[in-house]
């Protein structure tokens, strides 16, 4: 128990004196939605130790403030320092499955603005690692203006050298199955978002091995993507403007306001994604 506490005090002074140089991306809309794959601490995924990385997780949430998040490779080490050091107004949808893992792919909502009406976590029929390969979905109800919306937070299978034709069938079949959740959650008559690390780019350029754009364009076909249906497109210099990207955020809705990509240098040792996010109004 005492080492359980002077851990929980490391972290907590690790966190407080640490200034990152992220810029305050003040809200122009009603709604913020962010998506960001954190990355497993696991050796064998590219993981690194959480508790560093964490400390810019926690600053960018501080500067950014979204209202819901969709999270990804959210595993034990993460959710444990998130479940303590996030600002109190925040609640993990899913929380433990069992008492030694956790639901990796996740939403996390300000529970001050929204009510939380219903959540589900869904287990892709195809496909390896149950904990990540699956759909998480909940409903919010806004305490304002009691207007509703849906977010899914979801992460699709990537493509091997030795098993791609294997791999492309079982992303297929997870593509159909989030199809037809967001058909299904349509009878609710709100507005859907969907973000997620769908391990699949856009069409843009030379095609590279594994980059699944089949995948990408059987989403767009059937769902907007938020990237090229927004008033303002914003990016850091991590990354060009047009490169294509296996993180987005699709919804059933025609446009959203603003779209950004965090693609920030000092954001290079938190993850091997950059976060994204939406700015929309319900």
């Amino acid at each position: 128990m005492i080492t359980f506490y002077l851990l929980n005090y490391f972290i907590r002074s690790h966190i407080r004196l640490l200034n990152h140089d992220l810029p305050n991306i003040k809200k122009t809309s009603q709604l913020r939605i962010m998506s960001t794959n954190l990355l497993v601490r696991y050796k064998a995924w590219g993981g690194r130790p959480v508790k560093p990385r964490a400390s810019l997780f926690l600053s960018l949430v501080d500067k950014t403030s979204p209202d819901v998040i969709c999270v990804q490779e959210m595993c034990m080490s993460w959710f444990c320092i998130l479940s303590r050091h996030l600002p109190k107004r925040y609640r993990i949808v899913q929380p433990l499955r069992s008492y030694i893992s956790v639901r990796m792919t996740n939403l996390i909502y300000d529970s001050d603005r929204f009510i939380l009406r219903f959540s589900k976590s869904i287990r892709f029929k195809k496909g390896l690692i149950p904990q990540t390969r699956r759909m998480t979905y909940a409903m919010f109800e806004d305490k304002s203006t009691h207007k509703t919306f849906i977010v899914i937070s979801t992460h699709l299978s990537l493509i091997f050298p030795r098993t791609m034709n294997k791999d492309l069938k079982i992303m297929k079949s997870q593509t159909k199955e989030l199809i037809k959740l967001v058909s299904e959650l349509k009878k609710y008559q709100c507005p859907i978002y969907i973000g997620g690390d769908f391990n699949a780019k856009e069409r843009l350029g030379k095609e590279r091995f594994g980059d699944a754009s089949e995948i990408y364009d059987y989403l767009s076909s059937a769902l907007t993507d938020a990237r090229y249906n927004t008033t303002e497109y914003h990016h850091g210099k991590g990354r060009r403007q047009h490169t294509p990207m296996r993180d987005h955020i699709f919804s059933t809705e025609k446009s959203v306001n603003h779209f950004y990509d965090v693609s920030l240098h000092v954001l290079d040792s938190m993850s091997d994604h950059y976060p994204i996010f939406i700015d929309t109004d319900l």
